[in-house]
């Protein structure tokens, strides 16, 4: 039994889904009248690119392989931190704090550590 049969009539859906071979294009096409080399490409950088992993989306301008202008976009992990930790005493706020960054959740604490000490005066 063949996939094809064609002595029954296809369907819309089938007709509709069917596949079609395309031939590459003699000449590019031209874009807005701008030599290859001139355009400007912009691209989505994150939140779930693995460079950036999750934390930001950066709006890149490119022109051929040199970036021409970058937008960071920030607040994709906002969570609400500040918040949950201002009501907890200070040192039941460290695991709150850690998990601003689960890479460098050291970092965090002992830098909000620092700061607690500081303002205490210990």
């Amino acid at each position: 039994m063949s996939a094809i049969d064609a002595s029954r009539p296809t369907s819309a859906y089938r007709e509709m889904e069917a596949s079609v071979e395309l031939s590459p294009l003699k000449t590019p096409p031209a874009v807005d009248g701008a030599a290859p080399d001139q355009e400007l490409l912009t691209l989505n950088m994150g939140p779930h690119h693995p460079a950036t992993h999750g934390v930001l989306r950066l709006l890149v301008t490119l022109e051929g392989e040199v970036v021409r202008d970058l937008k960071p976009i920030i607040g994709y992990v906002h969570t609400g931190i500040e918040k949950t930790a201002e009501d907890k005493a200070y040192w039941k706020a460290i695991p709150v704090v850690e998990r601003m960054d689960y890479l460098a959740y050291f970092f965090n604490a002992y830098a909000f550590c620092g700061a607690t000490e500081t303002l205490l005066d210990l």
